[in-house]
């Protein structure tokens, strides 16, 4: 459990922070008039979401890897 605990955490946490992110450049999109900042809004909210994804992605391939290990991978080390 405590294997799974900080992989989760993190991801949760950054996904968060994202969405955070996601909620202010969509409101400055909406309220500006200049269209070359439209456009660079535009472009860092599909980052952004590119970027949660691909966390969710590597939460889910972490989780199968620590379900499928028998032991911790730091203790190789």
């Amino acid at each position: 459990m405590s294997k799974k605990f900080a992989p989760i955490f993190i991801t949760v946490l950054i996904c968060l922070f994202g969405i955070l992110q996601l909620t202010g450049i969509s409101y400055l999109i909406i309220i500006s008039d200049n269209i070359l900042f439209r456009v660079f809004g535009v472009i860092f909210v599909i980052v952004i979401i590119w970027v949660i994804i691909a966390l969710i992605v590597n939460l889910v391939r972490r989780l199968k890897e620590i379900k499928e290990e028998k032991e911790d991978d730091l203790s190789k080390y």
